[in-house]
């Protein structure tokens, strides 16, 4: 078993700056993550010009995890056939 590190603000720090490499990196070679971004930002813009309520807001995220678990659903079973 390993022997678990001190909490450490430093690492934690450096933790972060790994994430946001990889968000930079992802944003800069994923083109689709773009398209993405943009959606999010349009739909939180209009959310709050058109002052969405919390239960709205609430509505929009089941929606979009809704989305998330069809999608698995349809896909998850194809990629599980293309590896026998």
């Amino acid at each position: 078993m390993k022997k678990q590190e001190k909490f450490s603000i430093k690492k934690r720090l450096k933790s972060f700056t790994y994430a946001f490499n990889g968000l930079k990196v992802l944003f800069q070679e994923e083109h689709n993550s773009r398209i993405h971004l943009f959606a999010t930002i349009c739909v939180i813009v209009a959310g709050v010009l058109l002052k969405l309520s919390l239960l709205e807001w609430a509505a929009v995220l089941v929606n979009a995890i809704s989305a998330a678990a069809i999608g698995l659903l349809v896909f998850i079973p194809r990629i599980i056939h293309l590896f026998p």
